[in-house]
């Protein structure tokens, strides 16, 4: 994982899907780094914010912000 600072740490994928250029990584931090807290997507509510971090399709450092929508997958 490459950070804004240029700093870099080793990660796991835990999932992806290369259609959606989209991976779901862990990476052990240093302590006091900032973090983001995740919310609990069984408690998402039809019209709240959603809020995507990261760098699709090679665009560094994009911030894209929308609204949840009903889902019929379960």
């Amino acid at each position: 994982m490459r950070f804004s600072t240029g700093a870099s740490r080793e990660a796991r994928v835990l999932g992806s899907d290369r259609g959606a250029d989209l991976a779901v990584l862990q990476v052990d931090l240093p302590a006091n780094t900032p973090v983001a807290a995740l919310g609990d997507s069984d408690a998402v509510q039809v019209g709240e914010i959603a809020i995507t971090i990261g760098s699709p399709f090679g665009l560094d450092q994009t911030v894209t912000q929308g609204s949840s929508a009903r889902s019929t997958a379960r």
